[in-house]
């Protein structure tokens, strides 16, 4: 039989990629593409399906939504329910993020902003580097306008400056009155945010006339320790599922309930996207 050598092999299929540079360079390419797309997929795939989320206990975080069969999209719980599931104490606490906004500073920067009601941050038992996080009376009609900001914010806009916890910063539509600065980790309702204002909620959000309605952002619970995943979800469809008034005749009936892990935030509507790459 004839000896096979490595080394010769090589010196031959280089000496046929120089006789043969137009050649050579589209395997290159190809190659050069191909280990690029294997790369970005496997990234992608690595962010949305096994990096462990920033925060503590991540397995316990939820988010609770109404799902459109017919338009296959998902909305958020109103604030007059969530109102009502967290005075209830069985499923945990509950809470709100509103989808992300741009909002302007007085000299006509933009900086991505959202508002978050003042349970959000102690269900993702996330702590400011500086101040405090939103209160109750944050969100009442009429209390005074504060805001969080990113680290990110703090550090390239007022140079990390200690003293920015009640600073007044100027908007192009009003004035908010700093009262922390949270973590970048944070990212929701999107990774740049930098901004966080108060959601505010009144007697009209969370009057009876709203409590069946859906809404256009997210609601994440986190489940106690004393009761497994699986219960939990059971649980808390059932009690939605049987609730009279979630139910009436004016519900269309293309909704239902549904109670996900929270990394669907990031993973939902793309996970076959991947597979097929």
């Amino acid at each position: 039989g004839m000896n096979f050598s490595l080394s010769m092999e090589l010196q031959r299929a280089w000496r046929r990629l120089v006789r043969a540079p137009g050649f050579s360079l589209s395997v290159i390419v190809l190659i050069a593409v191909s280990i690029g797309g294997v790369a970005a997929v496997a990234t992608a795939g690595w962010s949305l399906f096994a990096r462990p989320l920033p925060y503590s206990q991540a397995d316990r975080l939820v988010t609770i939504s109404g799902w459109y069969k017919r338009g296959d999209s998902h909305a958020g719980l109103s604030a007059a329910l969530v109102d009502v599931l967290n005075r209830e104490r069985k499923f945990g606490t509950i809470g709100i993020v509103e989808r992300p906004f741009e909002l302007r500073l007085a000299d006509g920067t933009g900086v991505r902003a959202g508002r978050i009601d003042h349970r959000l941050l102690d269900i993702l038992r996330v702590s400011p580097l500086a101040g405090r996080v939103l209160t109750e009376h944050d969100t009442a009609p009429g209390a005074d306008p504060v805001a969080l900001i990113s680290e990110r914010l703090w550090l390239d806009r007022f140079g990390g400056d200690v003293g920015i916890v009640d600073r007044v910063v100027d908007l192009q539509n009003g004035r908010v009155r700093v009262a922390g600065v949270l973590p970048d980790m944070l990212a929701l309702p999107a990774w740049d945010t930098d901004i966080w204002l108060p959601m505010e909620l009144g007697p009209e959000k969370l009057s009876p006339g709203m409590y069946s309605t859906l809404q256009s952002h997210t609601v994440i619970a986190r489940a106690d320790q004393d009761v497994g995943m699986e219960t939990y979800h059971q649980r808390l469809l059932a009690r939605l599922e049987s609730d009279e008034r979630l139910n009436s005749r004016e519900r269309p009936m293309d909704i239902e309930y549904r109670v996900r892990p929270l990394r669907e935030l990031w993973s939902a509507g793309q996970g076959d996207g991947l597979l097929i790459l």
